[in-house]
């Protein structure tokens, strides 16, 4: 579909993969918020380079939630998911 990779024979995972399904859980909660109810929340949460990682650096951890557009969110969540749970199980969760 659109030339976008997919899972075909992928080794069968050890465990559910939470973390991954979290990450994709929160990480659409707040870029939804951020898009559709709140626009100064993505302003706030941002990473803007010129401004530093703003206070106690969050922004470079909370500019890994945000996403530009819907297309760009659902694009990733995609690469997440197909991927996320394969190397959570490699990994392990803790490492993960």
């Amino acid at each position: 579909l659109f030339g976008m990779p997919a899972e075909e024979d992928a080794p069968r995972t050890l465990a559910l993969p939470w973390v991954t399904w979290s990450l994709a859980a929160i990480t659409t909660a707040i870029s939804l918020a951020a898009l559709f109810f709140e626009p100064r929340l993505f302003d706030a949460l941002a990473l803007v380079p010129a401004e530093g990682g703003g206070p106690l650096g969050v922004h470079y951890l909370s500019c890994f939630l945000l996403h530009g557009s819907l297309p760009h969110l659902l694009g990733n969540l995609y690469f997440l998911i197909v991927f996320g749970d394969n190397v959570e199980d490699l990994l392990k969760p803790a490492r993960y």
